[in-house]
């Protein structure tokens, strides 16, 4: 009885010495153990790839105040930040125009530099000590599908880059600007029926009262609606039966893609008479932003064929639509003042 218990130890004791070489030759050949962390692969997907700053933002009571009333914005500048008058995106210049660039260093005293094909990358180079505002609108946006703005917007900081297909989330869309070490945000959000696009960028070695003033700049600028367009009227004095010939600059796309129709139209109104034109509306031409665009205000295309004498205003405004073809009316119409202007009748 003893001895088979004898046997039946040793039995177990060669299965176990079995099984554990068998691991080790599947193991490569070597009796080290993997370590309780892991694989250095496994850690590192493990370690997220930016983390969020807890930064409050910082606006000194010297900061001066810029305004611009082309672009209807307003923000307040610390010491040390200064505009930029050109554009870091000339690619997409005619759609996604730049309507503010607030940096800590002159871009256009460097060369001109993209680190990704992105359009949208802003090409400058940025420095490990060098801090970055930048705004764009885009003027192609139907109003009625935009974000709300953050009420609070947050700067976080990139740690590693992810690899190819990894899940993770960086601080930037692109690549090449995600350097360990570099800290800002991107966003985008609606104002005044305006898309805009924020970047804002602080190199790796910035302190926390540069990141603070970054954050206080993106918080803090104040963009109003679209600035009115400016109208040319010839003649400025005419006749009851005058055609009156209006021009404008285009800020928006206007013509039909699709079932979107976007365009300027003018809507003049005058002195309250009888057995005469008070009352009139035109198209303007289609055209991109920047073009010159005309119409007509012709009496002779109304019933009353001559104006009435004395003054009249008019209103440009500007429609945004998504219209059925061959149907009158249209959903999703989005309208908004674009200017004014003015004529006399004598």
């Amino acid at each position: 009885m003893g001895r088979r218990r004898l046997l039946s130890v040793g039995a177990l004791a060669a299965v176990a010495a079995g099984t554990t070489l068998a691991l080790a030759l599947a193991n490569g050949g070597s009796g080290e153990r993997e370590p309780a962390g892991g694989s250095g692969a496994a850690r590192a997907s493990e370690r997220p790839a930016s983390r969020a700053l807890s930064l409050r933002p910082l606006v000194p009571p010297d900061a001066r105040v810029v305004r611009d009333p082309a672009r209807a914005l307003r923000v307040r500048l610390p010491p040390g930040w200064q505009t930029f008058g050109g554009t870091l995106t000339p690619r997409l210049a005619a759609s996604y125009p730049g309507i503010l660039v607030a940096s800590t260093f002159d871009p256009g005293a460097r060369p001109r530099r993209r680190c990704g094909s992105a359009p949208d990358l802003p090409e400058t180079p940025i420095g490990p000590h060098d801090a970055l505002v930048h705004l764009q609108e885009e003027l192609d946006a139907s109003p009625g599908t935009l974000p709300r703005r953050p009420r609070r917007l947050e700067l976080r900081e990139q740690l590693r880059l992810l690899r190819r297909n990894e899940a993770g989330r960086n601080v930037f869309p692109w690549r090449c600007l995600n350097r360990p070490g570099i800290v800002g945000l991107r966003t985008w959000f609606r104002a005044h029926g305006r898309l805009i696009f924020l970047t804002a960028v602080a190199g790796e070695d910035t302190d926390t009262r540069r990141r603070r003033e970054l954050l206080g700049i993106a918080q803090g600028v104040r963009i109003g609606p679209t600035p009115p367009v400016e109208v040319r009227v010839d003649p400025a004095v005419g006749r009851p039966g005058t055609r009156f010939r209006l021009e404008l600059t285009a800020t928006h796309t206007s013509g039909r893609r699709g079932r979107r129709e976007r365009g300027y139209w003018a809507l003049v109104q005058g002195p309250p008479k009888i057995a005469c034109v008070i009352e009139h509306e035109a198209w303007f031409s289609e055209g991109r932003p920047g073009a010159r665009l005309r119409a007509v205000l012709d009496p002779r295309r109304t019933k009353g064929q001559r104006w009435c004498r004395g003054r009249f205003t008019g209103r440009i405004r500007y429609r945004d639509a998504i219209c059925r073809r061959g149907a009158d009316h249209c959903d999703r119409v989005y309208i908004r003042r674009a200017g004014r202007f003015s004529f006399s009748v004598r």
